[in-house]
């Protein structure tokens, strides 16, 4: 899905849940999925995007971008079958919609192994693969692990509940997102029918991307019944009690987990912050990008706020995320 002068070059493959906002663009040979682009943010050629989010950047010549060649790790050879349970975020949700962060930079020819988090303003170097988290302002200049050999038992599945982590607060970004459009895009789309239709298909689109997550999240836990055994054997107790604990935990989470609007009954959001942000909207609509240009420092940090609330709501949710704490 592309919004108002977003491209995608030639050559490329789009599947479901690409979504690039105001002026972003691909190249040549760019593979996406489940890829959500802030306003401007820009991929080079023969790049693989799949499963991550990129923000950052402030205007058409300040912004993110990832230079050609570049691939997002998103698959790891644990559990009987695999898993992309590897979603990565370079910038934030509730800092990024706001477009004043500084745009991050991820050079070509290199890669992240996911999951992966990349503060803003940080610049990884050209021409290797990372696997570490980065912090905000960085210049990352390669990232060295010595070499190995080791025996591999893909049935062996260690720190799942720090994977488990990383993927919830993935989808937390997903509904602040997810509400970000329902709250604000929609009615600043209220008076033109055709960008009500493109908003609500970009919320359309945001559910989808929430339901595979969850999706890729089960297939990975399917894994976790068997690793346990292994890692009972080799006196890991401790470690296997966790994989099972969310083996019986995942199912009961599933449905409040993919439902965005969850949180909303559980009272878990900033109402003072929200009435403060929503009371700024046009009620007849008006410019997306003017509206978020106009905003005074006060009303974007009560906007932080709600939408902070909205991530930390749905990882509190007592039937949801909570329940794999």
């Amino acid at each position: 899905m592309l919004l108002d002068g977003a491209s995608f070059g030639p050559g490329g493959h789009g599947r479901a849940g690409t979504l690039f906002e105001e002026g972003a663009s691909a190249a040549h040979a760019v593979g996406t999925k489940q890829t959500i682009l802030f306003p401007w943010a820009t991929l080079g050629s023969n790049i693989n995007a799949c499963d991550m989010l990129l923000a950052g950047g402030t205007d058409p010549r300040d912004h993110s971008e990832i230079g050609s060649g570049f691939i997002h790790f998103n698959f790891t050879p644990f559990g009987p079958c695999g898993d992309k349970a590897a979603p990565s975020r370079f910038g934030c949700v509730p800092r990024g919609v706001w477009l004043t962060e500084p745009r991050i930079f991820l050079g070509g020819a290199g890669g992240v192994v996911g999951p992966i988090t990349i503060g803003y303003g940080t610049v990884l170097a050209a021409g290797a693969v990372y696997r570490r988290d980065r912090g905000e302002g960085m210049l990352v200049v390669g990232e060295k692990d010595p070499a190995r050999e080791m025996r591999f038992d893909p049935l062996l599945i260690r720190r799942g509940p720090e994977r488990v982590r990383r993927c919830l607060e993935y989808m937390a970004q997903l509904v602040a997102l997810h509400r970000w459009y329902a709250e604000v895009r929609l009615r600043l789309a209220a008076d033109d029918p055709f960008q009500q239709a493109v908003i609500e298909a970009g919320l359309a689109s945001l559910e989808g991307a929430l339901s595979d997550r969850v999706r890729q999240l089960e297939r990975f836990v399917d894994g976790f019944a068997g690793a346990a055994d292994r890692l009972e054997a080799r006196g890991h107790s401790e470690e296997a009690a966790a994989l099972l604990g969310l083996v019986s935990a995942l199912p009961e989470a599933s449905a409040v987990l993919q439902d965005p609007l969850a949180i909303d009954g559980a009272e878990l959001v900033d109402r003072t912050s929200r009435s403060a942000l929503l009371g700024t909207v046009p009620s007849g609509g008006g410019s997306y990008l003017e509206w978020i240009r106009d905003l005074d420092d006060g009303t974007r940090d009560r906007g932080r706020v709600f939408l902070q609330s909205v991530i930390d709501g749905y990882l509190a949710h007592p039937d949801g995320a909570g329940r794999l704490a």
